[in-house]
């Protein structure tokens, strides 16, 4: 696939910098339901360019030359290469779980919490 393809030359060409980990784990998310990257990472961590990179993976099935085949042999690319061994979004269970709750709290004591319920 030809996106795909752009997406594999463009990690090779940035080298091992966080933001060719972040496409890498795009990549890997658009070929199997299993990967994911935070759309914060993408924001924060991608410049227009390889955004515009992801956006493309966002229709990945919409795409004229769309192939599983060509998504397995991305995944197998992006193992066998180390992409997939680190996670840029890496936080550990126990701090994320601490700020989902104070965010759930918070929502759940808001007017907006408050005036859907009572509906």
């Amino acid at each position: 696939m030809k996106s795909l393809d752009e997406v594999k030359q463009k990690i090779i060409e940035m080298g091992h910098c966080k933001a060719a980990y972040t496409l890498a784990h795009a990549a890997a998310s658009a070929c199997n339901q299993s990967y994911g990257v935070s759309l914060l990472r993408i924001s924060a961590g991608l410049d227009y360019y390889n955004m515009k990179l992801v956006a493309v993976l966002f229709n990945i099935t919409k795409q004229p030359d769309f192939s599983n085949a060509d998504q397995t042999e991305m995944l197998y690319w992006l193992d066998e290469n180390g992409w997939l061994e680190s996670t840029p979004t890496a936080t550990s269970a126990s701090s994320n779980q601490g700020v989902e709750k104070s965010s759930v709290s918070s929502f759940e004591n808001s007017s907006l919490y408050n005036n859907e319920v009572s509906q």
